[in-house]
């Protein structure tokens, strides 16, 4: 199957992440997808997020995205980050974005940042938020891509334990 083939096919669905089975689908995600510092300690933990959609090439599982309404982290005024969310109304926050190995590279990133825009814009959002690792240049690429801008560098050990990550913005309401 060639890539346009594979992004044409890619389609994304909602799941109940208080399901049992959902939790330990996203938990093999995960682990297939980020480094294991980045693992949740238990498929449970999922259920904590209420929009989490499932994507798919044909009938297989792809990866998956995980997002929070009208969240952030807070930032203090000396540029560091607090150590708790804050309710920011307009804003959503994407967790992640796991694209399995074997779909990486093939257009499916792309078609998920599209559509991840457009979800925030059917649901009213004016901004989305995301906090990639520093290293991680092809979702970095990828968000500048689509306008994301860099607006705080974060050092290694406040959000990654072992090396810095970026604070990137896309403002909807230009």
């Amino acid at each position: 199957m060639s890539e346009r083939q594979i992004d044409q096919q890619a389609n994304f669905h909602l799941v109940d992440t208080k399901k049992p089975e959902i939790q330990n689908v996203l938990f093999e995600i995960d682990k297939q997808t980020f480094r294991s510092a980045d693992w949740f300690e238990k498929p449970s933990e999922y259920a904590e997020y209420s929009d989490v959609h499932l994507i798919f090439v044909g009938h297989r599982i792809a990866g998956s995205m995980a997002f929070e309404h009208d969240i952030d982290i807070e930032r203090k005024a000396n540029g560091t980050l607090g150590d708790d969310y804050v309710r920011t109304t307009g804003t959503l926050y994407i967790v992640n974005t796991a694209i399995l190995p074997e779909f990486q590279r093939k257009g499916i990133g792309k078609k998920a940042k599209e559509w991840q825009i457009a979800h925030a814009k059917e649901q009213g959002f004016t901004r989305i938020v995301t906090y990639p690792r520093k290293s991680n240049a092809a979702i970095v690429g990828l968000n500048r891509k689509f306008g994301f801008e860099i607006v705080m560098e974060i050092p290694a050990g406040e959000w990654y334990d072992e090396e810095p990550a970026l604070c990137m913005e896309l403002d909807l309401a230009k």
